[in-house]
């Protein structure tokens, strides 16, 4: 597998339940080879026989792998699109709930309000931290809502938050936490942020929204970082019902 399948393939077992590092060694030696002895994957993972009889079982009961009767007994994997296929259906009904959500965003966008609904493009990742710093300094803000990567925070933006926070700020971060990324998560928790996982299966794109008055919708990749930044109430309350989505089904860690 390439690295990015080799995510993707990790992220479809978090979905139905195999999270466990053994666990995860174990589908992959099966799937691989085709087929396997329990020694074999032992041998091959460095997981002890035991442990792997267990876990093997456990498959078996989840209809993900089956047991060939020889001597010695092999193992198979089911068919992934059926071992999965009520992960896969689940993340298809939420990908049309966004995308539906985000086509009214696009037709709302053009409707008459009384706010200033033009549109600022923001380049670069710390311009974008900048002004989110001084949008949160205001007194009238009171609630930061965003989907975000948690990758490495700016400082800057960091220290504003914690500030605002124990001035009575609501901030609630969600997005895909993994192992890489949990002390990051677990960081904002501790300074008050209200933190929730969701295995978003669009990385790069996130956006905030400042007390329902200011939208950040943000464009990522490994060479660019791109944020739409507006005041545009249509646009805002479509990315509301976006994020309530998202914060409805995420997780608390």
């Amino acid at each position: 597998m390439t690295p990015n399948e080799h995510e993707q393939f990790n992220w479809l077992l978090d979905q139905y339940g195999i999270t466990g590092q053994y666990a995860k060694k174990i589908y992959s030696v099966i799937l691989e080879e085709g087929q396997c002895t329990a020694n074999c994957i032992s041998n091959k993972t460095g997981i002890p026989s035991s442990k792997v009889y267990e876990i093997l079982e456990t498959f078996q009961h989840r209809n993900l792998v089956r047991k060939i009767f020889s001597r010695p007994a092999k193992f198979v994997v089911n068919s992934p699109s059926i071992a999965f296929s009520d992960v896969i259906g689940q993340t298809r009904k939420k990908c049309d709930s966004a995308e539906r959500i985000l086509a009214q965003a696009t037709t709302f966008a053009n409707q008459p309000t009384n706010r200033d609904s033009s549109i600022h493009l923001i380049e670069g990742r710390e311009t974008l931290f900048h002004t989110i710093q001084e949008t949160l300094e205001k007194e009238t803000i009171k609630t930061y809502d965003a989907v975000i990567g948690f990758s490495n925070p700016s400082n800057i933006l960091t220290h504003v938050i914690r500030k605002k926070i124990r001035q009575g700020l609501r901030v609630r971060f969600i997005g895909n936490i993994t192992k890489e990324n949990l002390t990051i998560a677990l960081t904002y928790k501790k300074m008050g942020v209200k933190v929730k996982n969701y295995p978003i299966n669009v990385p790069t794109i996130r956006f905030s929204i400042l007390n329902n008055d200011f939208l950040a919708f943000t464009l990522a990749d490994s060479t660019e970082f791109t944020t739409i930044w507006t005041e545009s109430e249509p646009l805002i309350t479509s990315m509301n019902e976006l994020f309530d989505h998202y914060w409805n089904a995420g997780k608390n860690i």
